[in-house]
């Protein structure tokens, strides 16, 4: 399937746009063209699937992993959809990436996992949902940082600490 070079002013390929507009009618109407590449990026890389990560839109992102986005597509600076619903704490959208059985260990630009990042975050509700599918709690950063590592905030630290016994 060719890239559509259509952008709108902002530069964002249509397809994006749509999707951050939430418009799941236009999207599928899109897609269903095949004028529209699921791969296409956008000047930072960022794929459709990334901007429905972002917007925590599961009807659009469901129907973009069906018709073949990678689930795992990474942008210009290592981020996958993945990266993007934990930095914004789209937690629903979280729990639909393990359900479609997303890789929990890749690390962005600077190694950091999704746990990194919602530890980083101090997400009390990212930090169990990615412990309980298996996120890698042994992973290190460019910083040679464990998700444990990055923070400083005992109760974290202390669940983590304590997951991680039940699992040995």
């Amino acid at each position: 399937m060719e890239a559509s070079s259509e952008t709108t002013t902002n530069a964002l390929p249509q397809l994006h746009e749509a999707v951050i507009n939430g418009d799941f009618k236009t999207v599928k109407e899109m897609i269903d063209s095949g004028k529209y590449n699921l791969e296409e990026e956008d000047f930072g890389g960022l794929h459709p699937l990334h901007f429905a990560a972002r917007m925590g839109n599961i009807q659009i992102g469901e129907y973009l992993l069906d018709k073949g986005a990678n689930i795992n597509a990474e942008n210009n600076f290592g981020s996958t959809p993945l990266h993007e619903a934990v930095r914004r704490g789209e937690v629903e959208f979280v729990k639909f990436l393990i359900s479609r059985k997303v890789d929990l260990s890749i690390g962005d630009i600077d190694d950091n996992t999704p746990l990194h990042l919602a530890v980083m975050c101090e997400d009390g509700e990212l930090i169990p949902m990615l412990l309980e599918a298996g996120a890698p709690l042994d992973a290190k950063n460019k910083d040679d940082d464990t998700p444990i590592q990055v923070t400083e905030d005992k109760e974290i630290i202390d669940y983590i600490n304590a997951f991680s016994q039940l699992k040995k």
